[in-house]
């Protein structure tokens, strides 16, 4: 016998002899026998079944799918509208709160207005 090094070794021998009896195999041959039907009769009632296509075991799931696939789009749905919000509300921002470009009209000097009031006006025409 090999020592297992898992095990400890102050292993109480009554206890040891009660688990061995509790998991020894039956000694009865009827046992066996009634076993060795019970798995024939099994595998040949799975036998006698005809055969299932792989795509056939996933009927069951259609309603789950359909659920699924319910569920995929809407939230597909809502990503695009947050995007394209999104682009819109970017456009608008860039259109609107851009500051307008200064004009011709606004850097011709006026008569009768020293250089550092045009140089004023012409940075700061509001």
């Amino acid at each position: 016998m090999t020592t297992d090094p898992r095990v400890p070794d102050d292993r109480d021998p009554d206890v040891t002899r009660l688990l061995r009896a509790a998991y020894q195999p039956p000694a009865d041959s009827t046992y066996w026998e009634a076993l060795e039907r019970r798995i024939l009769a099994r595998v040949t009632a799975a036998g006698a079944a005809p055969a299932v296509e792989w795509w056939e075991a996933f009927a069951g799931w259609t309603r789950a799918g359909l659920v699924a696939a319910g569920l995929a789009g809407v939230v597909t749905a809502a990503a695009m509208f947050q995007t394209r919000a999104a682009a819109v509300r970017v456009a608008y921002e860039a259109v609107v709160e851009t500051p307008p470009l200064l004009s011709g009209a606004q850097t011709i000097r006026t008569a009768g207005v020293a250089d550092h009031g045009a140089t004023l006006r012409y940075t700061a025409p509001y």
